[in-house]
């Protein structure tokens, strides 16, 4: 968006570092193994001893402020090898184990040569502006707190305007509501807290924040009352981005909070129609992928298809993906030995290859503000090749300056992957 049109983009990355999967996994003894592998292993094995005492003094010392610090049943020790074990008992804080997932993904995004976005935001910074967020949407009437020290939106109250994003009638048939809920559709704001589980103190009592109330704060907390993008997996249509909406729009009475909603499609392994996830154990991990298949090849993959769209992983699809790229790479190789003298040429109409760069130009950037429609710039960009190819040693050095400037502008579009 910066390079193509001049939009100077904000961009801000909400990370939620405390919820019920992460509690989950930090008291699995997966979680601590995890944490202990990328806080301590990435060491070489003859540092572990000289490091642990001041790493287990270091965290305990942090993790104490907090409610529910890591325990063990036992603690480290030395075996008769000098190595160090643990007892499988052990376990570790929400916040410590989705630090390692957040570093994880940052270097991850860093190796795909993704821009970071403008700034990170996670929830634990945020807890004082969350609440906040809360007492104005329960001092507006659209959200109540009860007797067991949860809060919830009601959904009825807010009565048409909720369900603009995907058409939700809040009158619809209720489900069955097994717990203190009013309504079915209600959905939690605060979470009141459980035995040994991180929390913090607010007005309805020791707990912690609903999924959708985080991401409504964050954003708030940088962009005020209107959004201009919001970007997110189809998944999250609803009920997260529908709940998102309605959140905003009673916290700062307004008609619309957000302009447009990006939601992209899903990947998806070959002959599944399930998506990739961690969950279903389908997935490649970015670290084993960028050993067979460089990120320059990950982004011409992406950019044949719509973001909008699921995507099909594959072999061939990632081979098609290599050949484009590599037809690419030949003729900015071809056009630099031209420059460089190194081409006999014949004479050609340069004028019929001017009409098509220029052409090409608009249908490149006509296709971008069509919903970022990547894939028909990229079909637009490989006929100008097919073309230049076709008449490249007849061409001037002036014309493939211009064209290789647009090659490197289609190869270096980082913003158009939102996060």
């Amino acid at each position: 968006m910066t390079r193509f049109f001049g939009i100077e983009v904000i961009m801000v990355m909400g990370i939620t570092d405390i919820d019920d999967k992460i509690i989950k996994r930090a008291n699995e003894p997966e979680g601590f193994c995890e944490f202990w592998r990328s806080a301590v292993c990435r060491d070489h094995e003859r540092q572990y001893v000289q490091h642990v005492g001041q790493f287990l003094e270091g965290a305990e010392h942090h993790l104490a402020a907090m409610s529910a610090p890591w325990k063990a049943l036992s603690g480290p020790s030395l075996s008769p090898t000098g190595k160090l074990t643990l007892c499988v008992g052990m376990s570790i804080s929400p916040v410590a184990l989705a630090r390692i997932y957040e570093e994880d993904f940052k270097q991850d995004m860093a190796a795909l040569k993704v821009l970071p976005p403008t700034v990170y935001m996670r929830v634990t910074d945020n807890i004082p502006q969350i609440i906040s967020f809360i007492k104005t949407i329960i001092s507006s009437g659209q959200a109540y707190a009860t007797s067991q020290g949860n809060v919830y939106f009601d959904v009825k109250s807010w009565g048409n305007r909720y369900g603009v994003l995907t058409a939700i009638n809040p009158d619809t048939q209720d489900e069955a509501v097994d717990s203190d809920k009013r309504h079915g559709k209600d959905f939690a704001l605060w979470k009141a807290a459980k035995t040994q589980e991180l929390s913090w103190n607010s007005p309805w009592g020791k707990g912690r924040p609903g999924w959708h109330i985080e991401c409504s704060t964050i954003s708030s907390a940088v962009f005020g009352k209107q959004l201009d993008i919001h970007t997110g997996g189809i998944d999250l249509a609803f009920p997260h981005h529908e709940n998102e909406i309605a959140q905003c729009e009673v916290y700062h009475q307004c008609e619309q909070w957000g302009n447009y909603f990006l939601h992209s499609g899903h990947l998806h392994v070959k002959g599944s129609k399930e998506k990739m996830s961690k969950s279903l154990k389908n997935y490649i991990t970015i670290k084993d992928f960028l050993k067979k298949c460089s990120s320059d090849q990950f982004r011409m993959f992406c950019l044949r298809g719509r973001y909008s769209s699921a995507v099909e992983f594959s072999e061939e699809s990632m081979e098609d993906a290599k050949n484009l790229l590599q037809s690419v790479s030949s003729f900015i190789r071809d056009a630099n030995a031209y420059i460089k003298g190194e081409l006999v040429c014949d004479p050609v109409r340069e004028d019929i290859l001017w009409e098509r760069l220029a052409n090409t130009k608009v249908t490149v950037k006509a296709a971008f503000a069509d919903d970022f429609d990547t894939s028909r710039a990229v079909a637009a960009i490989m006929d100008l090749i097919h073309h230049g190819n076709r008449q490249l040693k007849a061409v001037t050095k002036c014309f493939l300056n211009r064209m290789l400037d647009l090659l490197e502008a289609l190869l270096c579009m980082e913003a158009l992957f939102p996060i």
